[in-house]
């Protein structure tokens, strides 16, 4: 995940950001958190490329989770088996409350298979969301 989703996490997820029950691997160019010795539940990173031989060294499935750019970079490895993607709806009075959320980049459907029926459900706060699985055509 990116810097700015990790920070986003602390407030969300968990007190020290990542994703709960998993090992988080945060990109940033932030040099004091480059130098940050790694916790029971993140460590970080330079690159994408770095944080993704991190992850696979644990042997475990490697999930990316935000922000754009390391979505942008996951879209265009060849090791991307599958994407998970929710898209969220909602109504105009709702568009500010998650104007912060980080954008998904246009996924290319051609290269995909559609592999789940897409499952729908409603926030308490009104915000519809639709998640659909997607595997990589080989």
């Amino acid at each position: 995940m990116g810097r700015k989703t990790w920070i986003e996490t602390q407030t969300t997820m968990m007190p020290g950001g990542g994703v709960p029950n998993c090992f988080s691997f945060v990109i940033t160019s932030n040099p004091s958190l480059l130098k940050t010795p790694p916790t029971v539940s993140c460590a970080f990173t330079s690159s994408y490329e770095e944080a993704v031989k991190s992850a696979c060294k644990l042997d475990n499935p490697v999930w990316v989770v935000g922000g754009l750019l390391p979505y942008e970079l996951a879209l265009q490895d060849k090791r991307t088996s599958t994407v998970v993607l929710t898209t969220v709806f909602c109504t105009p009075s709702l568009e500010n409350e998650i104007a912060s959320i980080s954008r998904f980049p246009k996924l290319d459907l051609s290269k995909f298979s559609t592999t789940n029926p897409s499952t729908t459900w409603q926030e308490p706060s009104g915000i519809v969301c639709e998640l659909n699985v997607h595997s990589a055509l080989r």
